[in-house]
């Protein structure tokens, strides 16, 4: 059989009014009829419109259809996917690069890192300054590129992290609702976490410390913390000077250079005992960091050449008692008074205790994922405070796995506090020195 490849359509119009259409065929042969189409008649069976309105045989529709879109397929490779490609391709890098810069911080210059480098040239190589500023200069440019930070964001699920964190501690309550509100405000800008300076007043054992580490974590914020108890000067902040042989930075400037984030979470602890009699008040180095114009261009006491930026740390203050702080630095921070657990509260913050130490320590397996509810309460009846919790809670695992059992029973709780020190009733000590 001959096989027929159609190259092209001939119409010509018949005496009887209709219109014929021939085929044109590579192998020279007679031309073939394809088909007779009236207005008038219906369309015959075994045949098909194709969109220009010629009527051909179903078999013959897909080879014409392929020899007329051939050409112009080809030409459509050639020049409309390469500019498509390109214009996506730019338009993509444009809204990757606002995202990285969004999403980053420049916590310090280069610029400033250089000027510092070139202050060593006039000192010599066996002088104590210039070996501190050759390991600074080294932590300086340990990240590329230099002086870049990530911005952790808020969680979009922070509403169930918040709900879950007020179930533990419900005596925070007000502090929750309105961390609540603060990062609803950060999602509706640039998504970073920050929340303004907060001052955690309470009495002690109320949780206040336990709170921060606990927010930064569910968060997924950097976190660090600085006790100020009995501290007499702000270099544990802002670092010592240069001219001490013991010079080295101060928290601070290990968070931002050292650290993971340029927004990390930094709670000074125990405010109210720090030193207020120093010639140099702790509480001081305050005055430059909670404001967002001067924290700017924050500098470390022994790297005097850096500027760092420090406005996105998130500050959380904890105190005992207000009347022991600067009234210009409660004027600075957002206080908020934490109220003692009540007893069902001490139950709720008990179970969640638990939770935190089993996942922490390695032995935590050997044990029931919940504490039942019956040890919880005793715990909270042992235990008048949450500082004490945890190290009952500890005594009480170690006797329960002696009893090779894998769930704490009050029993648990009673042994931990015949083998633990029972705290003093502090009405009927003597009082000496300064509280």
């Amino acid at each position: 059989m001959t096989s027929l490849h159609v190259t092209s359509l001939v119409k010509k119009r018949p005496k009887n009014g209709g219109t014929t259409f021939f085929s044109k065929c590579s192998n020279g042969s007679e031309p073939y009829r394809l088909a007779v189409m009236n207005s008038r008649k219906q369309i015959p069976s075994g045949y098909t419109y194709r969109e220009c309105g010629v009527l051909v045989p179903e078999g013959l529709e897909h080879a014409i259809a392929a020899g007329d879109q051939q050409p112009v397929k080809a030409q459509e490779k050639s020049t409309a996917p390469a500019v498509i490609s390109t214009s996506s391709s730019e338009s993509i890098g444009r809204v990757r690069r606002r995202a990285a810069l969004r999403s980053t911080l420049q916590v310090y210059s280069d610029r400033d890192v250089q000027d510092m480098e070139a202050s060593l040239q006039s000192l010599s190589r066996n002088n104590d300054r210039r070996k501190n500023y050759e390991a600074l200069i080294s932590l300086l440019r340990k990240s590329t590129p230099v002086g870049v930070r990530p911005l952790s964001k808020v969680p979009r699920s922070f509403n169930r992290h918040l709900d879950l964190l007020q179930d533990e501690m419900p005596n925070f309550k007000q502090v929750v609702d309105a961390i609540r509100a603060m990062l609803a405000l950060q999602l509706a800008g640039d998504g970073s976490f920050q929340v303004p300076p907060l001052l955690l007043a309470g009495d002690p054992g109320v949780g206040k410390t336990y709170f921060a580490m606990r927010l930064a974590k569910l968060m997924g914020a950097g976190y660090d913390l600085i006790s100020m108890e009995g501290a007499n000067s702000p270099m544990s902040l802002i670092g010592l000077e240069q001219h001490y042989y013991t010079s080295s930075p101060g928290k601070v400037f290990e968070l931002l250079v050292q650290g993971e984030t340029a927004n990390p979470i930094l709670v000074v602890d125990e405010l109210d005992k720090a030193s207020s009699e120093a010639r140099f008040p702790p509480a001081n180095a305050l005055y430059q960091l909670l404001e967002p114009e001067t924290a700017k261009r924050f500098s470390d006491q022994s790297c005097l050449h850096v500027k760092l930026d420090a406005t996105r740390i998130s500050w959380i203050v904890t105190a005992n008692y207000l009347s022991q702080i600067p009234v210009p630095i409660l004027s600075r921070l957002t206080t908020f008074y934490v109220p003692t657990p009540t007893g069902e509260e001490r139950v709720r913050i008990a179970a969640s205790i638990y939770r935190d130490l089993r996942a922490q320590a390695k032995w935590g397996r050997r044990f029931e994922p919940v504490l039942p509810q019956p040890t919880a309460k005793a715990l909270a009846c042992a235990a008048g405070s949450v500082r004490p919790m945890k190290t009952l809670l500890r005594l009480a695992c170690a006797h329960a796995f002696l009893r090779k059992s894998g769930v704490v029973d009050p029993s648990d709780i009673r042994h931990a506090l015949r083998c633990a020190v029972p705290l003093p009733d502090l009405a009927h000590l003597e009082v000496m020195g300064h509280a």
